[in-house]
């Protein structure tokens, strides 16, 4: 790719992105103005409004006053929500769980809780402590699906290979686990892991809305297959509604593996590269093991 191609395909990119994250902030915004936002997010009126108009790509620190609990950020929206659309969802950010408070405001609460500044301080460690334990459990969680896939595809037959790690990203989105699959159709596999953890992630339809909404920016390819792989049953049938449903025009499915064992229980499609046309269609679990799976839950 040339210099001028490279700059256009860049410029491309960045105009999807202001669309992606502005669609988000209108949601965030709700039924308030935007000087109503402006004055509890402190940031300011005219860049808002700037957003909205396209003109400006907002700094994650930017999107991160305006998910702080104090800007009251309507519809559920969350930082991560704000980070997909805006492509920082770097390894950092996809596991911030949603709703959490940010780190500042418990540091202003030890300066400012002039009565019980060690409360305070407490809730700080004990955010830091539960942000340690979820890194190593969604780390934990990833090598874990990794080994379990591999495991499906040889009890299937499926000969594959690990391809190599995409360092960088293709319109904001990275494959977590990229594989090579030989004699079928489907050449490129390429698996993306969600860890859940009940205590720390609250249901939120629009999290797993713009969750699926990184993948509607990818080229369409017959040859690829991409699969979210999660371990929360709900998070499943949430994402399964979307089946149908999505502008995306390529093979796209949700995997569910079991919380405690880490099996495979389910494998849904939620589209194709042509919806007339499934022969292209290849599972970690097969159909009648699939649908028992289904009606057992």
């Amino acid at each position: 790719m040339d210099t001028n191609n490279e700059k256009a395909f860049e410029n491309d990119e960045k105009i999807e992105k202001i669309a992606r994250v502005g669609a988000v902030i209108r949601e965030l915004i709700g039924e308030r103005s935007i000087r109503k936002t402006a004055e509890e997010s402190g940031v300011a009126a005219s860049y808002i409004t700037g957003i909205l108009k396209g003109r400006y790509l907002p700094s994650a620190e930017i999107l991160r006053k305006l998910a702080m609990p104090k800007a009251k950020p309507q519809n559920g929206v969350t930082l991560e929500d704000l980070m997909i659309a805006a492509g920082y969802q770097d390894d950092y950010i996809d596991i911030i769980p949603s709703g959490e408070y940010d780190e500042d405001i418990f540091i202003r609460e030890i300066t400012e809780n002039k009565n019980d500044p060690f409360a305070a301080e407490e809730r700080l460690k004990q955010h830091r402590e539960d942000m340690r334990k979820y890194r190593e459990e969604s780390h934990r969680f990833e090598l874990t699906a990794e080994g379990a896939i591999g495991r499906k595809l040889i009890e299937r037959g499926i000969e594959y290979s690990v391809a190599l790690r995409y360092e960088k990203r293709i319109k904001g989105y990275k494959p977590d686990f990229p594989l090579s699959i030989s004699n079928h159709k489907i050449e490129q596999w390429w698996f993306d892991f969600k860890y859940f953890n009940d205590d720390k992630i609250p249901p939120n339809s629009l999290q797993i809305k713009f969750r699926l909404g990184k993948y509607m920016f990818l080229e369409s390819n017959a040859k690829r297959k991409i699969s979210l792989v999660i371990n929360d049953s709900e998070k499943f049938d949430e994402i399964i509604m979307y089946r149908n449903h999505l502008s995306y025009r390529g093979d796209l499915s949700v995997i569910l593996l079991d919380k405690d064992t880490y099996d495979v229980v389910s494998e849904v499609y939620l589209s194709y590269f042509d919806e007339n046309d499934h022969s292209s269609e290849i599972l970690l679990i097969n159909k009648k093991e699939n649908m028992k799976n289904e009606k057992e839950s």
